[in-house]
């Protein structure tokens, strides 16, 4: 199953404006409504119809780090003047909350600042490899706000998703984070799978993403070894990037995978804790009526 707390917390923010609210929840549960499935593992929780945040707790002895309470300000000129203060450690940089376990650079991303994310990560000792409460570096979290933007389409948010697209492209997509595992097993490339194309925008902006994703994640003098086999890994419930993006028909992604996969004889007939081979999904998608041409040209790729 896909552990999907910080993307609750997300669309309660969303809904209600507020993230401060969402940030200083005491225990317990939170319940609002959002958007359509889709389908990662035997779940379908990408994106939740019943929205829980239960795994927030507060410790009222313990204060949000100093550089959070600055990005919570959302004054760019404070917030660049800290960073400039040579007495700011790593550790104060990276500081996180107890809350929630986000780092500054969540918090910033969490709550739609993007401006201050893009000054946080300018700072030489910024590590975008942390993971929160749910395990989410910021790399997952990016690519979900992406996920909820697509899926409401709603039009005043496309300025916001151009920036969102830029931070993966130049400033969060590396090796480093690109492998990092939350605490469902997913990596950033799970998410980036199970974005389901819905209409002309989204397909073009998923592509989009995609390219990038991979064009800075695999540079072509890249010694592949291992790396090639992370590209390969398997969450909770074994699936791999493939498996979640053949569920998700987000083709594209699926054949940039096989056509990088492939050639280096990483095994694409893993199963998935329900058995399920990439190719028995590509042949189960073909006995429905829609993508047909694009499935068959993948169960070929699967099959040569």
């Amino acid at each position: 199953m896909v552990a999907m707390t910080t993307m609750n917390t997300l669309s309660y923010v969303l809904n209600s404006g507020c993230c401060m609210k969402a940030q200083h929840m005491n225990g317990g549960e939170v319940n609002t409504s959002t958007v359509s499935t889709n389908t990662v593992g035997t779940q379908t929780d990408y994106t939740v119809t019943n929205n829980t945040v239960g795994t927030q707790t507060s410790d009222p002895n313990k204060e949000k780090p100093f550089v959070h309470v600055t990005v919570d300000s959302k004054d760019i000129t404070l917030l660049q003047d800290t960073l400039k203060d040579p007495n700011i450690t790593p550790e104060i940089i990276n500081a996180v909350n107890p809350e929630n376990g986000q780092t500054a650079l969540h918090s910033a991303i969490f709550s739609d600042w993007i401006e201050g994310a893009k000054s946080l990560l300018q700072h030489k000792d910024i590590d975008t490899r942390i993971g929160d409460s749910d395990g989410n570096t910021v790399l997952h979290l990016v690519i979900l706000k992406i996920q909820q933007m697509l899926q409401e389409q709603k039009p005043e948010d496309f300025p916001q998703l151009v920036q969102l697209r830029e931070l993966i492209h130049k400033k969060l997509t590396s090796l480093d984070n690109t492998h990092e595992k939350n605490k469902e097993g997913n990596t950033p490339l799970h998410l980036l799978a199970a974005m389901m194309p819905s209409n002309k925008v989204s397909v073009e902006v998923v592509a989009e993403i995609t390219t990038g994703f991979l064009s800075t994640a695999l540079p072509p003098n890249l010694e592949y070894g291992l790396i090639a086999h992370d590209f390969n890994s398997q969450n909770k419930d074994g699936d791999t990037p493939l498996h979640v993006a053949l569920k998700n028909n987000n083709l594209s992604l699926a054949k940039k995978l096989i056509e990088f996969l492939k050639p280096r004889s990483i095994a694409l007939d893993l199963q998935n804790k329900n058995g399920d081979t990439p190719l028995g999904i590509a042949l189960k998608k073909n006995e429905q009526e829609q993508n047909k041409q694009d499935i068959q040209s993948i169960i070929e790729q699967l099959c040569s």
